[in-house]
């Protein structure tokens, strides 16, 4: 962002992404207008993903290894064992951290994502300034299998002023 010389930005993350677009908003180094975090998580347990990813991609961070032992050169293993050291032992961010972020934030993941939706949801609401969007009929791969949808919800609160509206009838 310094190096383009930006005076601000808008962030939108998957994944590994979305998570990168939280610790730029809980950083706040850099101006940031919006952040969208698609499928993003806080910790790497299962309270946040469900148990079948954590136990699949230990499955092959021990092939990994032993494929890394042999001397094997047909891929690059230490950057694949680096990759599976992004799934399996990060992040770890708190709700506090959560809180330092003031730009506007979308949370936005499938309902059938790998996160949990109440982690999903969790997330939210540790972001003052956050819009949810839990993607009926969609998974975590939902920016490439539906690329239509993703960007036309994603394009949209890029687009629009952020407000937070409020369902409480007593105060109109």
């Amino acid at each position: 962002v310094r190096y383009l010389k930006l005076d601000s930005i808008n962030v939108i993350g998957w994944s590994d992404g979305g998570i990168i677009g939280l610790l730029m908003g809980i950083n706040g180094d850099v101006t940031i207008n919006k952040i969208v975090a698609m499928g993003a998580n806080l910790r790497p347990d299962t309270t946040a993903v469900y148990s079948w990813a954590p136990e699949d991609v230990k499955k092959e961070e021990s092939f990994v290894k032993e494929m890394i032992q042999k001397g094997d050169t047909t891929k690059n293993w230490n950057l694949l064992k680096q990759r599976i050291g992004l799934l399996l032992y990060q992040p770890n961010i708190s709700h506090a951290e959560l809180g330092k972020i003031s730009c506007p934030v979308l949370i936005i993941a499938g309902d059938r994502d790998i996160i949990r939706e109440e982690h999903t949801v969790e997330i939210y609401q540790n972001i003052k300034k956050a819009h949810l969007c839990i993607m009926p009929g969609e998974t975590h791969f939902t920016p490439v299998s539906n690329a239509e949808k993703f960007n036309s919800i994603v394009e949209r609160f890029i687009a629009e002023p952020f407000t937070r509206p409020d369902s409480d009838w007593t105060k109109w």
